[in-house]
């Protein structure tokens, strides 16, 4: 296994033997909201236009964001996490889209912060461990393609009705799961916020997935072409993510 994983433990014993328990910090976590072009987005049951009279619905949706870490005014940066699974497979209706998906807190120093620094996927440096690396219920003990020896980034499942006539049928299944170091990026969040202690602060973020499948009118994903990719076509890999980073914003 990596060095970098024993860091934290032995930063942890560290300030046990000091008699240090950080109880003036703060906690910090992450809450993301999926959306469809404005619309909650949720799974199995929500119907969504798409191009060219096409309709889609969706039955997974998560991607990996990892080395998240907050910037504070002066520039000081402190990790936050080193990586999280956020899925929306199970958000299943309006009021569960409307919660969205709340990472656990991690304490951080008390300050003023003025950005959050993430990357989409999974660092190159994770990216080379295996599930069995980990214990029951780390984000990294599935998704994982062994014959590729890494991590799928992103995953988007569903079905289409080709010709919007309500008609979803199994030749119509969707199916992309992109990762790759090549695909990985990091992204900075300019986003003002204050840490105090004992406070826990949820720094919310939003993600419109039909923007990770749509440009525009004429720059989508057609369906009615392509339905599935396991990073095989790396422009159709380069599209999702490069889209998949564009359409993670902080919420209003």
């Amino acid at each position: 296994m990596k060095a970098r994983f024993l860091i934290p433990v032995l930063a942890v014993l560290l300030a046990a033997s000091c008699g240090d328990n950080k109880t003036d910090d703060g906690s910090v976590s992450l809450q993301f909201k999926a959306d469809f072009g404005g619309a909650p987005l949720s799974m199995f049951t929500r119907s969504y236009a798409y191009p060219e009279g096409m309709n889609v619905k969706f039955q997974n949706f998560l991607f990996y964001v990892s080395d998240v870490t907050l910037i504070k005014e002066d520039g000081t940066e402190h990790a936050l996490s080193e990586v999280e699974l956020i899925s929306f497979k199970n958000i299943q209706d309006d009021a569960a889209a409307a919660a969205g998906v709340v990472t656990q807190a991690a304490k951080v120093p008390p300050g003023n912060y003025k950005a959050v620094k993430m990357g989409i996927g999974i660092a190159p440096d994770l990216n080379g461990t295996q599930p069995g690396d980990y214990k029951p219920g780390h984000p990294l003990t599935d998704n994982y393609w062994s014959w590729a020896l890494g991590y799928i980034f992103t995953k988007i499942e569903g079905n289409a009705d080709l010709n919007g006539d309500g008609n979803y049928d199994e030749n119509a299944k969707l199916t992309f799961h992109i990762g790759a170091n090549s695909l990985y990026q990091v992204k900075t969040f300019n986003t003002n916020f204050s840490v105090e202690t004992g406070e826990e602060v949820k720094l919310p973020f939003t993600v419109d997935l039909r923007k990770v499948l749509v440009n525009d009118a004429g720059n989508f994903l057609d369906f009615r072409v392509t339905r599935q990719d396991h990073t095989n076509d790396m422009n159709v890999a380069q599209f999702i993510i490069d889209n998949l980073n564009a359409a993670i914003r902080t919420a209003d």
